[in-house]
This record gives structure tokens, C-alpha cells and sequence, in this order.
């Protein structure tokens, strides 16, 4: 679970006074519970004089004051307990794999002569591997959980007939036509590589991810100067959110221009196999 702070302005006049002389309490909280999520809360307050009640949202969240998502431009005091979620790009790293296999199934190359690899260090593909054996034939997959996606690979092989290649070093990935590696940076290849802005050093052939934004079928309350990218994120980390997977992205970054889906399924060539 986690926060999110909206704050009001202040108001004046009569009327508004007498409600806050009433009121008992700086703080409204909203539970909000979405569909096969866990719930996050909606924190309100009102600024005073344009300072925030920080010790006030504090104590009405308790545990939860360290897993707060903020207004855009808005930062707690350095001495307070509330503290701003740090994300992983792990959501991200879905939408990129979703990505890479739609364009896959685009491009007018046949599947038998697509490969792709998937640098996965972590084991975060472990269940998207079917997915992507019925997209495309040759699979290899370089990641430090040699043994797990071994036994992934015999499975696909008796289901699928797959031939599914696994090794812990990068090498095995660079004669492949996609690379989809949202953590670690690629480069001495022609493929198509799919990251994220985590990657500093681009090939002539490096998509990066766009930031996330929300699925229009969330049906969310209205938040005020939330960073979507955040929101969407903390949804898929804290609240376990996992239909957020099943989501790709609809543009790519190519040299600082956004391309869309169809127009990079034509920028995969056959290389190798």
C-alpha cells in the first residue's frame, strides 16, 4: 500500500472559518480500492499560508509516511518522516518485453527467422517466456538465474518444441534481431535493442521507453499534479497491481523522436539465426 497527497489551497471568508473552527482534524484520508489491487489512500490536507501540516500527515498515516507519492514540486522537510517512494523500473521492464513482442508480430519478417534475447539478470520474465515463444522462434535469454531458466526452457521445449538458448554471458545476446534489456546497456550490436533512460550509451538502434501513463480502464479519482509515470508504478509495486503487465507501450524513443509501434516493426532486419 501506499499515499498520495493531494493539498488544497486555503480558503477565506466567514463560511470557511467556521468549517475549520469545527473541523477536528487537519487531515481527510480516502481509501481507494481498485480491481485485483490492494488499496492506496488519498491524503488531504490544506496549506496554510502555503505550508503544509507535514507533522498533521504524519501522524495520520503512521507507517505509511514513508511511502508517499507528492504533489509535482512539492518536498517534505529533510528532518520529516514522510518520505517519497523510490521505484524500480521493474513495471517499465514488462511494458518493454509486451513491446517488443507486438512490434515482433508487426514486422512482415515470418517468426521462424525472428530471434530475440532477453537480458534479464534478475528473473523478472520467468512467466512471459510462453508468451514469447509463440511469437518467435529463437529465444535466447542471458541472465545470473542460469539454472531456473533452464528448467524453463525444458518446458517450452516439451510444450512448444522451443528452442530456448540460456547463458549468463551477454555475448549470447548481441547476434540477435531484438534485445530487449531494460537494466543493463548494450551496445557493439545491429539488433534493435528495447531499454530504458537507464541507458546512457545508445547504439544506432536503441529504443528507449516512454514514461507510463494510465490505462484509460482504471476508472481512478481524479488526482491533482500527480506524476502519472509514479502513480502508475506505485500501483504495480505496492499494491500488487498485476494486470498493469499486460500493458505495453504504444510509442518508442528513437533518437529523441517518439515512433510509433508499426513504424519500428519495420526497422527489424534479419541478421542472423
Amino acid at each position: 500500500m501506499f499515499a498520495v497527497l493531494q493539498i488544497n489551497d486555503e480558503e477565506v471568508g466567514f463560511v470557511p472559518t467556521i468549517k475549520k473552527y469545527l473541523s477536528k482534524s487537519q487531515i481527510d484520508i480516502e481509501r481507494v480500492t481498485l480491481s485485483e489491487c490492494q488499496p492506496f489512500f488519498i491524503v488531504t490536507t490544506m496549506a496554510k499560508g502555503g505550508k503544509v501540516p507535514w507533522k498533521a500527515v504524519e501522524y495520520s498515516l503512521g507507517r505509511l509516511s514513508d511511502r508517499m507519492i507528492l504533489p509535482k514540486g512539492v518536498k517534505p522537510p529533510e528532518n520529516s518522516a514522510v518520505k517519497v517512494i523510490d521505484f524500480t523500473y521493474d513495471l517499465t521492464a514488462q511494458m518493454l518485453l509486451n513491446t517488443a513482442i507486438s512490434i515482433s508480430n508487426q514486422n512482415t519478417l515470418a517468426s521462424q527467422r525472428q530471434s530475440i534475447a532477453i537480458v534479464d539478470r534478475k528473473g523478472i520474465y520467468f512467466n512471459k517466456i510462453e508468451k514469447i515463444v509463440k511469437s518467435v522462434s529463437i529465444v535466447r535469454i542471458v541472465t545470473d538465474k542460469v539454472e531456473r531458466y533452464e528448467e524453463i526452457a525444458k518446458e517450452m521445449y516439451y510444450k512448444w518444441g522451443a528452442s530456448i538458448s540460456v547463458s549468463d554471458d551477454i555475448n549470447l545476446a548481441l547476434q540477435s534481431d531484438m534485445i530487449v534489456s531494460p537494466f543493463e546497456q548494450i551496445t557493439k550490436t545491429n539488433a534493435l535493442v528495447f531499454s530504458t533512460d537507464l541507458c546512457k550509451n545508445v547504439t544506432h538502434k536503441t529504443l528507449i521507453s516512454p514514461k507510463i501513463t494510465l490505462p484509460n480502464n482504471l476508472n481512478l479519482p481524479v488526482l491533482k499534479n500527480i506524476d502519472e509515470h509514479s502513480f502508475v508504478s506505485a500501483l504495480y509495486e505496492f499494491c500488487g497491481c498485476k494486470k498493469l503487465e499486460q500493458e505495453s507501450f504504444r510509442t518508442m524513443f528513437f533518437y529523441n523522436q517518439e515512433k510509433s509501434v508499426s513504424e519500428l516493426s519495420k526497422m527489424i532486419k534479419y541478421e542472423t539465426v
